[in-house]
């Protein structure tokens, strides 16, 4: 009876730890593309630089 009510909590916490993965693996590789001027514009004055 109590692993059932746990079970609940320790799938949110695994899908939490993997968002916070996707999160900051994102933030990372913005900045590692900003950093190699490696951005793509969209807009009326936009540049593609490759």
């Amino acid at each position: 009876m109590r692993l059932r009510s746990i079970n609940p909590v320790l799938g949110w916490g695994i899908a939490g730890f993997g968002l916070a993965h996707i999160v900051l693996g994102s933030i990372d590789l913005a900045q590692s593309r900003h950093q190699s001027n490696d951005i793509v514009k969209i807009g009326a004055n936009s540049t593609i630089k490759s």
